[in-house]
């Protein structure tokens, strides 16, 4: 925790996928964020959000850019980190199909693309993906390109 950001833990219901786990860091001056200040970062497909969250000589990545002035968020795909847990995840797999293939991962970005556009009450925003989550904010863009100010890729597939 650093006294220049303000931290949260959010949440977003989809419904084919249940809960979706948002974190928010932001500077804590600023109370008001224009399109081209608000980023969301999506993971790749080995490990959650942490790795935006995770702090080396008291920074994260979220904090270096909130210290920067954006307003930051990450999240946790269903199945990863503090999202909720697919029922078919604790059945055996060839019971299931694979649930979250690109499209549906991109649909759950969607739903945290519409939280945060409304919460911050902008219609556009920064997506930033690494690993997998190039290809998720990839396919989101090319089907929204929209809501999507500026597309960063780091680690692409």
């Amino acid at each position: 925790m650093n006294a220049r950001f303000i931290d949260e833990d959010l949440s977003v219901e989809h419904p084919q996928h249940g809960r979706i786990h948002v974190h928010n860091t932001r500077p804590r001056d600023i109370d008001e964020f224009a399109p081209e200040r608000i980023v969301i970062m999506q993971h790749g497909a080995t490990y959650g959000s942490l790795g935006f969250e995770l702090r080396f000589a008291g920074l994260s990545w979220m904090d270096h850019l909130a210290d920067a002035g954006f307003d930051v968020y990450c999240l946790d795909l269903p199945g990863y980190g503090q999202s909720e847990r697919p029922g078919q995840m604790d059945e055996p797999p060839e019971n299931n199909a694979p649930f979250m293939r690109t499209p549906d991962a991109a649909d759950s970005l969607g739903a945290v693309v519409d939280f945060v556009c409304e919460r911050r009450n902008v219609g556009r925003l920064n997506l930033v993906g690494w690993s997998w989550g190039t290809a998720i904010t990839s396919f989101y863009t090319a089907n929204q390109p929209e809501r999507v100010e500026r597309l960063v890729l780091n680690a692409p597939i």
